[in-house]
């Protein structure tokens, strides 16, 4: 750790030029015309694992069609991942409307400190601090991925920024840099992390405010900060997906309500590949007779610890399937996912060749 390397006075002008950059150069969205709780609570949840650019659009459907709390609280679970749809991890969604209740009917009244923040369904230490800092400028640092790879380089940090130590460590640092301003310090940063010290060699740094007083950027060594842990495998899980359709709706089962995509709709399928006699097979097992079966795209899905890699089947239905117990499909029209029905974006290929076929046909 080489905090010690600054002095007050350098450690004052880093501050001063995160807040000049912002107030010249920050990002104009929508909830920074609006500061206000509901507003940047919404766009920090959609914000994580999410680029910003997808944030905007969503962040404007969802305040139209969600203007108050009060609104969240109330919406029926289908109409709030509908929203969701295309943003993935959607337990937020679900975080969101519990803490949407918790505001409304338990507490009655938004949360206006740090600790009461941290207290809500869905909302970590950086969550908290970034609404705190915003919406009430209170002086918490906001260490997500771009603020500890800013202060990583600025100090050479070799900590691994997984550790807790590292943690603490940047987080003091930047308590020591902040300023009189906590929003336009978090933003600022925020901003920088996102347009110019980017991850890696891709860090464009003759545009940085902070490059003066930057390290890693006066040794030549940006590329190797932050240090990380390498991250472990994920999990490989080969599918095998049927895109039934009959009378040109598609067959969609409702997952399990523990686990992977918990209680969301999705294509049936089983996790192993099939080839095509192994298809028709299975397809006559589960009382499901067919007029036509295709090969269908292929497809992989990331998630955090698991990869789908997927094959499929394009298969016209020709009766209404006597579905077993546990594996009880239902059929929707285009309309129907269009507006009501939320699919997780693993099943977007299927769902685009199941939409070419209905035009074809």
């Amino acid at each position: 750790m080489r905090k010690d390397f600054f002095t007050q006075s350098s450690k004052k002008k880093i501050g001063q030029a995160i807040h000049a950059y912002y107030r010249e150069f920050g990002r104009d969205l929508p909830w920074r015309r609006d500061p206000s709780f509901y507003p940047v609570w919404i766009s920090e949840i959609m914000a994580q694992q999410t680029r910003m650019e997808v944030v905007v659009s969503y962040h404007q459907n969802f305040m139209e069609a969600l203007p108050t709390i009060q609104d969240l609280a109330d919406v029926q679970e289908e109409v709030l991942l509908k929203l969701w749809e295309g943003l993935g991890y959607y337990n937020r969604a679900r975080n969101l409307k519990k803490a949407a209740q918790e505001i409304v009917y338990i507490r009655k009244e938004v949360p206006k400190s740090y600790e009461e923040l941290l207290s809500l369904p869905g909302v970590g230490p950086y969550t908290a601090a970034a609404i705190a800092s915003i919406v009430y400028g209170q002086a918490y640092v906001a260490l997500d991925g771009n603020l500890s790879r800013i202060f990583s380089r600025l100090l050479a940090y070799d900590g691994d920024i997984g550790k807790a130590q590292a943690k603490e460590d940047l987080t003091s640092f930047g308590q020591e840099i902040m300023g009189p301003d906590p929003s336009a310090f978090n933003q600022g940063l925020m901003d920088i992390g996102s347009k110019i010290c980017l991850p890696k060699d891709r860090a464009l740094c003759p545009s940085c405010p902070l490059k003066a007083y930057c390290l890693a950027y006066q040794e030549g060594s940006v590329a190797k900060y932050p240090v990380k842990a390498p991250k472990k495998e994920r999990k490989l899980v080969e599918r095998t997906i049927f895109i039934l359709v009959k009378n040109g709706a598609l067959a969609l089962k409702k997952r399990p309500d523990q686990g992977l995509l918990r209680g969301q709709w999705e294509l049936p399928g089983v996790d192993s590949y099939l080839d095509l006699e192994d298809a028709k097979a299975l397809l006559l097992e589960r009382d499901l007779p067919f007029s036509s079966i295709k090969k269908g795209p292929s497809s992989k899905h990331l998630f955090s610890h698991i990869e789908w890699r997927m094959e499929s089947y394009l298969v016209q239905v020709r009766d209404l399937p006597f579905a077993r117990e546990d594996d009880v499909l239902q059929y929707f029209s285009q309309e129907d996912l269009d507006q009501t029905i939320a699919l997780p974006s693993a099943f977007k290929v299927f769902v685009q060749e199941w939409r070419q076929e209905n035009e074809r046909i």
